[in-house]
């Protein structure tokens, strides 16, 4: 089976190709626009390709011998025109694949349209923010290319992403070591929406096949990690004697003098979303005042006793999970240390 990644210079992106590799019947092929990624792929040994995705007949001619698409592409530029790109981009992809491909989108679960400041998840008619908007549009292009062109078509919304290789690894590892005593905002119960890249790779295996149905799919880690078990395992991994304490956090009302700006504080994904995408020069504006007021907010702001040191998405998702994937916790921890050190390895040998 070969699968290509478009968009292969993205963090998760460079990760899932990665672990992919350990598949004995895949082969993997990672699109990139620019050579400044080569190196991370040239170190593993991963095929790499140059695709320019303006150009119709250059993504039919890469694209041909591969058994699925994978896309992680999500383009630059103001938001008011990166919604149209994205659109542009699939329906150049899918209109060039031979009929029964398997062609999956990358989204995550932002996508639900919760507002940034909502802990759990939950399902929103109208997008809280630009980000859920501009997904929840290219999502329903990916399936109306698919239908059009007989392409089997997937969303996949994917959890906070963990691996070794990503960011957000690094950052809860910091964390964590920066803190004798850690203050986690919840119950150590509470399920997280978090999902490691073993598991996406898992899943894009699964779907590669092509015998789901087409739709939009969340990809969660199955079982869901319990905020203890997901802490512990950082705990575990790197050895941090960090002591972790569950607080949920109490939301309170304050009072305050009134602003026009503080009213619509509430709505800001709203505004953004659906006015200010559209009036560039307003949203300029606009911002510059919501900023300078955001300070005084700041200054004037009563200090707490300690710190969160993250933010949790928490809850289940109430659309379609991928669930025959086996994240357990055991053999989560198992893959990342097998992959962290075949990944050290690999770089001293290039030392040498």
């Amino acid at each position: 089976m070969k699968i290509g990644i478009i968009g292969g210079s993205s963090q998760v992106a460079c990760s899932v190709s990665y672990y992919l590799k350990k598949y004995a019947d895949v082969e993997v092929v990672c699109f990139i626009r620019s050579s400044y990624s080569k190196i991370f792929f040239d170190l593993l040994d991963i095929t790499v390709n140059f695709i320019d995705l303006n150009n119709k007949e250059d993504i039919k001619e890469k694209l041909a011998n591969c058994n699925a698409i994978i896309d992680f592409t999500y383009p630059t530029g103001e938001l008011f025109s990166i919604s149209k790109s994205i659109e542009e981009i699939i329906e150049k992809i899918i209109s060039s694949l031979p009929e029964n491909q398997v062609y999956i989108y990358m989204s995550s679960i932002m996508a639900y349209g919760m507002p940034s400041t909502e802990k759990y998840i939950k399902n929103y008619f109208i997008p809280r923010s630009s980000y859920s908007y501009i997904k929840r549009k290219a999502e329903k292009k990916c399936l109306q290319m698919g239908n059009k062109y007989k392409i089997k078509a997937y969303n996949f919304r994917l959890g906070q992403t963990h691996g070794f290789l990503q960011s957000v690894n690094t950052s809860f590892r910091e964390k964590l070591l920066q803190n004798d005593i850690a203050f986690i905002d919840g119950h150590d119960h509470e399920l997280t929406n978090t999902v490691f890249i073993s598991s996406v790779a898992e899943a894009i295996i699964k779907f590669c096949k092509g015998q789901e149905k087409p739709g939009t799919y969340t990809l969660i880690s199955h079982p869901q990690w319990t905020l203890k078990q997901l802490y512990t395992y950082y705990l575990e991994f790197y050895n941090i004697p960090t002591v972790l304490k569950f607080i949920p956090q109490k939301t309170t009302k304050k009072r305050g003098s009134f602003n026009v700006l503080n009213i619509l504080k509430r709505y800001r994904s709203l505004l953004e979303t659906y006015v200010l995408m559209k009036m560039p020069s307003l949203s300029l504006k606009i911002k510059g005042k919501y900023r300078i007021n955001e300070i005084k907010l700041l200054t004037d702001a009563n200090t707490q006793n300690f710190e969160y040191i993250d933010f949790n998405l928490l809850g289940t998702p109430n659309g379609q999970l991928i669930d025959e994937i086996n994240s357990t916790y055991k053999i989560v921890f198992k893959l990342e240390k097998e992959m962290e050190n075949h990944y050290t390895r690999m770089i001293e040998l290039k030392r040498v």
